[in-house]
């Protein structure tokens, strides 16, 4: 099922902006979100009802849908508080599989980054395999010294908290229903979270995002780390000056931050923009085949990825093999009485935790982009004008 119909997708986008606009009041962005979680409620009625027209419900909508959701959002449509149902009651394993494949799949960030489900408290060992394995005589002593210098670290995830508003008449549908319900307001509460906190996050109670600086003995105040400073700006004059700026880029990246150790693998290098920056960035490095085909080329095989929640003007080249992203196994709800004020809607509190974090400052590199490639807004309005 599809419910995001333009009149979502526009309700989205203005939410979207509202998050990232500094000037936005709380009261501007809470209006955005009811106005987005009207349409979801619109959108889902006028599906439900389609679907019951045609008789198909149970053949189509209900594929893959478990007893144990059956009944855990039966239970969720007729608690009334608490009391109804266990308080933050785990959503059953195949609900929260759904949510993940959806955090995943609408928002690109989010799968090119390699968003992993693990423990709250997770235990991560890495290495450096230098000298694993040597060559010697048959029989002769074992020469294969683990010389590799393993690093264990012990990190506790971070809560994100959403309320999850859902109206009576959602909840008249069923329990299939609610769960789709439920399903896309988690997914769009907590995937913006995300996305911005692995991009922005300065590690207080949130993760650290890419453009965070983590080297070693980096200052860190109450718990935030700095930004990183820019590695300089990108002009992308010509093809020539474009592969050097890039080559440049990818070199560093294939070092650790101490400048001498090489990686062992590298991965996919990406590159990324903000949303506005991106179409303009794309077209520099797009043209025409003798096939009349347009094809994109950057050098060195690096990818743009876009988010709306990257700096504007800025260009983020990053590893997201050396980045770790963890999302907690479980996701809690309990009806929530702390928006008791509601009439004709239903309040849960949805309960996740995530971490994020670079393994070295190398990771992630941030340019400038030159203007010919980020136009700021108030310009394009005075040229409008």
């Amino acid at each position: 099922m599809n419910f995001k119909t333009d009149e979502f997708k526009d309700a989205q986008k203005v939410f979207t902006d509202l998050l990232q606009n500094p000037k936005a009041t709380d009261e501007q962005r809470a209006e955005a979100y009811g106005n987005l979680m009207d349409t979801l409620r619109d959108s889902v009625i006028k599906e439900a009802r389609s679907e019951a027209n045609q008789l198909i419900n149970d053949q189509h909508i209900t594929k893959g849908f478990t007893d144990l959701e059956r009944k855990f959002f039966t239970n969720l449509a007729n608690a009334t508080s608490n009391e109804g149902m266990e308080k933050e009651t785990l959503l059953p394993q195949e609900t929260i599989n759904r949510v993940f494949d959806d955090l995943t799949s609408a928002h690109p960030l989010l799968e090119v980054i390699g968003l992993k489900p693990s423990m709250m408290r997770t235990k991560v060992i890495t290495s450096d395999p230098e000298g694993v394995a040597e060559w010697g005589e048959i029989f002769d002593g074992i020469k294969g010294q683990l010389k590799a210098t393993f690093k264990e670290q012990e990190f506790s995830q971070n809560k994100m908290t959403a309320f999850v508003v859902v109206p009576q008449d959602i909840l008249s549908l069923g329990p299939v229903w609610i769960e789709q319900y439920v399903r896309m307001q988690i997914n769009e509460a907590f995937a913006c979270l995300l996305e911005d906190a692995f991009i922005n996050g300065d590690g207080k109670n949130k993760p650290v995002g890419l453009k965070m600086d983590v080297h070693e003995g980096v200052f860190i105040s109450s718990g935030a780390y700095p930004e990183k400073d820019s590695e300089g700006a990108l002009t992308l004059a010509d093809s020539n000056t474009t592969f050097k700026e890039f080559s440049q880029a990818v070199t560093k990246l294939r070092f650790k931050e101490d400048g001498k150790t090489l990686r062992t693998s590298l991965g996919q290098v990406y590159m990324l923009v903000n949303t506005c920056d991106y179409y303009n960035l794309k077209s520099m490095f797009t043209v025409k085949n003798a096939a009349g085909i347009y094809v994109e080329a950057l050098p060195l095989g690096v990818q743009i990825i876009e988010s709306a929640f990257a700096p504007k003007g800025k260009a983020i080249f990053f590893l997201p093999d050396w980045y770790d992203a963890f999302t907690g196994s479980s996701l809690s709800v309990g009806v929530s009485d702390e928006v008791a004020f509601l009439e004709d809607w239903r309040v849960y509190k949805a309960k996740w935790f995530a971490y994020g974090k670079a393994r070295d400052n190398n990771v992630a590199l941030v340019y400038d982009l030159p203007a010919s490639v980020h136009t700021e807004e108030d310009s394009v309005a005075k040229k409008k004008a």
